[in-house]
Formats: structure tokens, sequence, C-alpha cells
């Protein structure tokens, strides 16, 4: 799986602009720290994204996936906003080999999100975003990668849903 550096800069270009058009919209101060905010945000969309893989739902048998790439999508949106705010920069592509995917292939999309949910607590409590936002990001993309999706479906589907989130800034959601 891979998202070249092209991609990643787009993509973050992207949600910089919706950021700013969000803070604009609703009166918020550009100086404000809204770390936990994002934080908060961010666990919801990954409880969102695991609700609608329902891989965890042993109970039913007729599981739907009718939105998980866009429920994964809305993930990244906030780990690249987090990633804008701690100055993250694109140096390289973000691939997953085909060795770290097969490493991973005996973990469950259940196991990926409770590493990646756990992973994310830990990087809130020692304030370290900086140093594990690509982490982050590497642990929704194996989800994405076991639920059968490529780098390109996810960087089509986030300019999609981008573009959504424009409109409805620009219509005063």
């Amino acid at each position: 799986m891979k998202l070249t550096k092209e991609q990643l800069q787009t993509m973050m270009d992207l949600q910089g602009k919706m950021d700013e058009l969000a803070l604009k919209n609703n009166g918020v101060d550009e100086e404000l720290d809204l770390t936990q905010e994002k934080y908060i945000a961010l666990k919801t969309e990954l409880h969102e994204f695991i609700n609608e893989i329902e891989e965890f739902k042993f109970w039913k048998k007729n599981k739907g996936k009718d939105h998980v790439l866009e429920e994964g999508i809305d993930t990244i949106h906030f780990i690249l906003s987090l990633m804008i705010d701690y100055g993250y920069e694109m140096k390289e592509d973000l691939v997953i080999t085909k060795e770290q995917l097969e490493h991973m292939e005996d973990k469950s999309i259940n196991e990926l999100y409770v590493m990646t949910d756990a992973l994310m607590v830990d990087t809130y409590m020692m304030r370290s975003w900086a140093e594990m936002l690509t982490s982050i990001l590497i642990g929704i993309l194996l989800m994405l990668n076991k639920c059968g999706f490529t780098g390109d479906n996810i960087y089509d589907e986030y300019i999609r849903k981008n573009k959504i989130n424009i409109e409805r800034q620009e219509k005063q959601y």
C-alpha cells in the first residue's frame, strides 16, 4: 500500500484549507490550541470507522460495509489536521511494504483497531504528536487495507470527502 509524497501533500494542503475555513466560519481564534478537540474528534471518528466495519460484532451475520472507506477517511482528516498543527512535512512516500503487510497478516482488524486506539491514547497522554502521527496514520491504513482498499482508493475518497466538507462549511454547517 502506498500514498505518494504528492498525494499526501495534496491531502495536507486541502486539509489546511478546510481547517482555515472551519476556524473562520466558526469564529475560532487561529492561535487557540485545538489539540484536545481534534483528539476527541479523531477518537470519535475511529469509533465510527470500526463500528462501520462491524468485525467485532460476533453476534451479527450480515455485516454492512457501505461506508467503511468514508469513515476511515474521516479519521484521516483529523490525523492530517494534527500533522499540520505540529508542523509535519511530507518528505517521502508513505509505503507499507509487502513484507510489513505480511507481518501484519495475522492481525485481525479488531487487533489493529485496539493497537491504534491504544497508540492514540498514549500519544495524547505523552503529548508526542509530532513523533507518533505517522504511526497512527499507518494503523488506519492497515485497517483500510484489510478491508480491501488501496492507496489510490484512499486518496480518491479523501478528495471526494474533502469537497463535501468544504461545501458544508460554505453552507454554514
